[in-house]
C-alpha cells in the first residue's frame, strides 16, 4: 500500500479470499486508486473518494458502499436490452457493455423532432415508421458526418440535441452520434458489403426497426449516398444525403451507467407521495404506502386523462388553479354514482378507453379507477367527512404533488343528488361539483401495478 499527503493506492485481488488492504487513519479524507486484478489477470483501476478508512478489512465508504460493490461496480448490459433513464426516455444498449465499464452506449426508441425532442408519438411499431420527424442528412448533399455544418446532421445533434439532453442529464461529460454499420453487423451477427447497390439488405432486428432513419456510414460506391434504416420493408439501403421524404435522426449516445433507470422490487418501500415514474414512461406518486415485501403499490398519476386515454401532460405542472385540464363530466345524465356499464359515467370512459391501455403497458395492474375522497383526504393524515359544510382544507407544504389540477373523486356527496366530491386545486381544498358539469374537473386515475413496473423519479433519488 502506498500512502502520501493527498492520496493512497491498494492492491486488491479478488481472486484472494482475504485480502488485507491496511488502514486508513480514522477521519481523514483521501482519495484512493484500487489497482484490481480480476479472474483473467487484468488490471482494473478505481479512483474514489472516502471519509472514514479500514475497519476489520472492510473499506468504509461515502453512502455506505461495501468493498464487493466497488469491485462488481457497475452493472452489466447486453446488446437489445431495454434501458429507461432517469429523465424517462426509452433507449436500447447497442453495445455490450460489462461490469468493469462504467460507460454504455445507447439507441434511442425514437427519432427527434426538429427542436431535439423525442417523437414518441410515432414509430411504436413496424407498420407506423413513415413520417416520423423526417429530414435530409445534409441539405447540400454531403454524405460525412459533420459537428461544425450547419447544414449536416451532425451539427443538429450537437448543438440542439446534446445541450437539451446534457443539461436534462447534468452531465457534460454525454456524447453523441448516429448508429453505424458496424454496429449493425454486431447485432445482427452479419457482414455486410458497404458498396452493395440495386437490393436492400435484410435487419431481423425488431427493435431497429421501428422508425425510418439514417446511419452515419457512408456507401462505398455511390458517391454523396449514405445507410439507412427502412423500417416498413425490415431493410437497410442506400439513399442520397439530400433526401428529406423518408428518414429522421434517430441518436445514439454514450453517457455512464449511473444515468440508467433500476426497476424496484418487493423490498422497497414505499412512502406515501413518493414520485415513480412507470416503465412506459407515465409519471405518478404513490398514494398508499406500501411497506418491504408487498409486491404492489396504489398510485394517483401526475396528470389528468385526454378524452383518448393518453396523459395530458401538458397541463397540470404547477399548482395555479389548473382550472381545464381535459375536463369532463362525471355523469351526464348527473348521476353521482361512479359507473363502469353506464356509457354516460366517468367509469365507464376509465374501463373502457383508459383501463386496455394502461394494462397492456403496465403488466398485473388492477383497481384502476378513480380516488376516492378518503384516499386524498389521508394524504395529509386528515379525516374525510362527507358533509358539505365540512370542506377539507389542505396544507399542501409538502404535498403539492397532489394539488396540480382539478379532477373528480368517485366519492358521491350524500346529502345532496347529483353531486361528487373534486380536488379543488386552486383553493387547495376537497369541495363538491355537479356531476353533469363538463368545463373544470378532469380525470386524474388511480391503479395499483407491480413495485417491478416502476423506477424512482429521478427527482426522488
Amino acid at each position: 500500500m502506498n500512502q502520501d499527503s493527498d492520496s493512497i493506492q491498494v492492491g486488491y485481488d479478488i481472486t484472494s479470499e482475504n485480502p488485507v488492504l491496511g488502514i486508513i487513519h480514522s477521519n481523514e479524507r483521501k482519495k484512493v486508486t484500487i489497482n484490481i486484478r480480476n479472474e483473467s489477470s487484468q488490471d482494473i483501476e478505481i479512483t474514489f473518494g472516502i471519509v472514514g478508512g479500514f475497519v476489520d478489512n472492510d473499506l468504509v465508504l461515502k453512502k455506505e458502499k461495501s468493498l464487493n460493490q466497488v469491485v462488481g461496480i457497475y452493472e452489466n448490459y447486453e446488446i437489445g436490452e431495454e434501458i429507461t433513464l432517469t429523465d424517462g426516455s426509452k433507449w436500447h444498449v447497442l453495445e455490450n457493455s460489462d461490469p468493469t465499464m462504467k460507460n454504455i452506449t445507447l439507441l434511442s426508441d425514437y427519432n427527434l423532432k426538429p427542436d431535439g425532442s423525442y417523437d414518441t408519438g410515432c414509430g411504436k411499431t413496424i407498420n407506423e415508421t413513415y413520417q416520423c420527424s423526417i429530414r435530409s442528412f445534409d441539405s447540400t448533399g454531403n454524405n460525412g458526418y459533420d459537428e461544425n455544418d450547419s447544414n449536416n446532421i451532425g451539427y443538429f445533434l450537437n448543438k440542439t440535441y446534446l445541450p437539451k439532453i446534457q443539461k436534462i442529464l447534468d452531465d457534460s461529460s454525454i456524447t453523441v452520434s448516429l448508429p453505424t454499420l458496424e454496429q449493425f453487423e454486431q447485432i445482427e451477427n452479419q457482414k455486410y458489403n458497404y458498396g452493395q447497390t440495386g437490393t436492400a439488405i435484410p435487419v431481423y432486428t425488431p427493435w431497429l426497426l421501428t422508425t425510418n432513419y439514417w446511419l452515419k456510414t457512408k456507401h462505398s460506391v455511390t458517391e454523396q449516398a449514405l445507410w439507412a434504416v427502412q423500417g416498413d420493408i425490415q431493410s437497410l439501403v442506400a439513399h442520397l444525403a439530400i433526401g428529406s421524404s423518408y428518414f429522421g435522426v434517430r441518436p445514439t449516445i454514450t453517457l455512464s451507467k449511473e444515468h440508467i433507470l433500476n426497476t424496484m422490487d418487493s423490498t422497497t418501500n414505499l412512502e406515501v407521495g413518493t414520485s415513480v415514474v412507470a416503465i412506459d414512461g407515465s409519471k405518478w406518486h404513490v398514494l398508499e404506502k406500501s411497506s418491504s415485501g408487498n409486491s404492489f403499490v396504489t398510485l394517483l398519476s401526475d396528470y389528468n386523462l385526454k378524452p383518448d386515454g393518453s396523459y395530458n401532460t401538458q397541463c397540470g405542472i404547477h399548482i395555479s388553479g389548473q382550472h381545464g385540464c381535459s375536463p369532463m363530466a362525471f355523469d351526464s345524465n348527473n348521476s353521482s354514482t361512479y359507473h363502469e356499464d353506464d356509457s354516460h359515467n366517468i367509469g365507464y370512459f376509465i374501463k373502457n378507453v383508459y383501463a386496455p391501455i394502461v394494462s397492456s403497458q403496465l403488466l398485473q395492474t388492477t383497481n384502476i379507477t378513480l380516488p376516492t375522497a378518503e384516499q386524498i383526504a389521508s394524504i395529509e393524515n386528515k379525516v374525510f367527512i362527507n358533509d358539505v359544510e365540512q370542506v377539507l382544507h389542505f396544507d399542501h407544504s409538502n404535498t403539492d404533488w397532489f394539488l396540480t389540477t382539478y379532477y373528480w373523486t368517485k366519492t358521491p356527496r350524500l346529502d345532496y343528488p347529483g353531486q361528487v366530491w373534486i380536488v379543488y386545486s386552486y383553493y387547495q381544498q376537497l369541495a363538491t361539483a355537479n356531476s353533469s358539469d363538463s368545463t373544470a374537473n378532469g380525470a386524474r386515475p388511480v391503479i395499483t401495478t407491480l413495485k417491478s413496473n416502476l423506477f424512482m423519479n429521478s427527482d426522488s433519488i
